[in-house]
């Protein structure tokens, strides 16, 4: 059986939570610039990025903190 992982905005990486901040809530589109990861609903302690952001700050944050962005996907077998 495999047990989907649950996709959502990713609040442990500061420059995404900044941007996060300053979203109106009124345009929809804003949220697909945002990064994502996704958390295993079997051990929400595995995670990875899904969708790395395509915000510009998002891509200079990565080159500054020397990550690439975005990692494998989790895929959990019972």
């Amino acid at each position: 059986m495999m047990i989907t992982p649950k996709e959502v905005i990713d609040l442990t990486h500061g420059p995404n939570v900044e941007l996060f901040r300053k979203w109106d809530k009124n345009e929809a589109a804003y949220v697909e610039q945002l990064r994502f990861m996704r958390i295993s609903s079997a051990d929400p302690s595995l995670s990875s990025v899904s969708r790395r952001g395509n915000h510009p700050t998002l891509m200079t944050a990565d080159v500054e903190m020397g990550t690439s962005g975005v990692d494998k996907d989790i895929i959990i077998a019972e």
